[in-house]
C-alpha cells in the first residue's frame, strides 16, 4: 500500500507599498483617467505569486488602492513585500505591522 503525499497549503499574502506622494506617480493625473488609482502595477509580486505552487492560497494587496488590514494579516502564514528604493519606508512600516502581529513574538530574533 502506497501512502499518497499530500501538499500543504499555505496561506501567502502578497502587499505591495504604497507610493510615496510624488510628481512622479502623477497622482493628480489619475481624476483625467477612466478608473486608474495607482501609478504602475506591481509586476515584481505578481510573478513571484505565479511561481507559487498552485494549491497555495494567494491574496495580492496593493496599498495604493488600500492598505492591508489586521485580518489580512492574521489570514496569511507569510507575507511577501517587494517594492522600489523610494518605497523602502513603506515596506519597513509593513515588516513592522506584520512583526507586531505575529504570534512568535515572544521568538528570539536578530537585530538588525
Amino acid at each position: 500500500m502506497r501512502a499518497e503525499r499530500i501538499e500543504p497549503v499555505r496561506r501567502i499574502l502578497c502587499v505591495f507599498p504604497r507610493y510615496t506622494s510624488s510628481f512622479g506617480t502623477f497622482e493628480h493625473a489619475y481624476p483625467l483617467t477612466d478608473g486608474v488609482q495607482a501609478f504602475m502595477p506591481p509586476q515584481g509580486l505578481l510573478l513571484i505569486a505565479a511561481y507559487l505552487p498552485a494549491n497555495w492560497l494567494v491574496r495580492f494587496i496593493d496599498e495604493n488602492i488600500r492598505p492591508a488590514t489586521t485580518d489580512d494579516f492574521e489570514w496569511a502564514e507569510a507575507v511577501f513585500v517587494s517594492g522600489m528604493h523610494i518605497q523602502r519606508p513603506q515596506m519597513n512600516e509593513i515588516c513592522q505591522r506584520v512583526v507586531r502581529l505575529s504570534p512568535c513574538r515572544g521568538t528570539r530574533r536578530r537585530d538588525r
